[in-house]
């Protein structure tokens, strides 16, 4: 019989991931707080095994009081960091509330220049903006912020739960 494996690590950063893994401890948790199985889950993150989501969940079980606070400092981050880019926006950002305000895209078909200047406005919030450090936490905010409807050639962006 082997050592017992580590499930979880704490990065440089101070982020929870999935020991070997760039999944964050907190994608695994919530959706197991809100119920769904360990193969719901697995489904989401396909580079996870069915064990590293166990374990994960197992870890959670056994420093439940510690990850609960865990995900209140990084809600609390969250909003913060939140609140700073309404503050200082970066340049993308500047110009999704400008479109915003104007009523673009306004439920319509957008054209080849629209996508375009959306396509640019993605990758750059996706590639500088620190809030935003992944492209799936990008299409959390548009979605937050009915930022919509993203092109379908930045599929992360485009996807609603």
């Amino acid at each position: 019989m082997s050592e017992a494996k580590r499930y979880v690590h704490l990065d440089p950063d101070g982020t929870y991931r999935i020991t070997d893994r760039r999944v964050s401890l907190d994608s695994v948790v919530y959706p197991f707080r809100h119920g769904d199985s360990a193969e719901s889950i697995r489904s989401q993150y396909p580079v996870l095994t069915l064990e590293d989501v166990y374990g994960t969940i197992a870890f959670y079980l056994a420093n439940q009081a510690a990850v609960d606070s865990y995900l209140k400092e990084r809600e609390a981050l969250w909003d913060r960091l939140e609140q700073e880019s309404w503050r200082n926006p970066s340049k993308p950002m500047k110009r999704i509330l400008a479109l915003k305000a104007a009523g673009w895209p306004g439920g319509r078909v957008l054209s080849r220049q629209e996508q375009a200047e959306w396509d640019e406005i993605a990758k750059q919030i996706q590639g500088n903006n620190p809030v935003f450090p992944t492209s799936e936490e990008a299409a959390r905010y548009c979605r937050d912020h009915a930022i919509l409807p993203p092109p379908s050639s930045v599929p992360a962006l485009h996807q609603t739960h």
